[in-house]
């Protein structure tokens, strides 16, 4: 493997795991932050739909919360939900960055050993894995926290936030929606 393949292998990897990082956050639902104000996304934030993954149905919610009429406690157990995830999954994604980076070392090496190197891509597999299974419980935890009602008036929101959008208003962005 020649020097370019090598760098170009490790930023693909490097950018894949600072993509993979960005969990959906929901801190400081209450504050009433707008956009832009503090860390993490606000009730009244916005940025799109795009996606079915955890993170895009949090920020769709916190979108919608008014809209919803999500009670104080709905949004106070949401953000617990979201810290409990977070602090499940977190270890495992840095888990999952330094198999990683012991297979970049085992692909680097003057000698390719193959069955190393599926052996800690099984590994990884399996932490990506759990993770997404983590992710999924607690989306469906978020989700039962809602009536029946928002639940459904949720996800017509969201069916009307497809495609792409440049526009102003809550359903700009990218990517199609539940």
């Amino acid at each position: 493997m020649n020097k370019a393949s090598t760098h170009r292998m490790i930023m693909m990897v490097a950018a894949a795991a600072a993509v993979s990082l960005a969990l959906g956050s929901a801190p400081a639902f209450a504050k009433g932050k707008k956009a832009g104000q503090g860390k993490g996304m606000s009730w009244k934030g916005h940025g799109g739909h795009g996606g079915g993954s955890f993170k895009h149905l949090l920020r769709a919610l916190m979108v919608h919360a008014d809209e919803l009429g999500l009670s104080a406690y709905q949004k106070s157990e949401i953000e617990e939900k979201v810290k409990a995830c977070r602090e499940e999954v977190v270890p495992l994604k840095k888990e999952a960055m330094a198999l990683r980076q012991e297979m970049i070392v085992l692909l680097k090496a003057k000698k390719i050993d193959k069955k190393k190197i599926k052996a800690k891509h099984k590994q990884i597999q399996a932490l990506h894995v759990e993770i997404s299974e983590k992710k999924m419980d607690a989306a469906v935890e978020v989700l039962e926290l809602l009536s029946a009602d928002q639940r459904a008036e949720f996800f017509e929101m969201v069916g009307k936030c497809k495609g792409k959008g440049k526009g102003k208003g809550k359903c700009k962005g990218k990517g199609k929606s539940w």
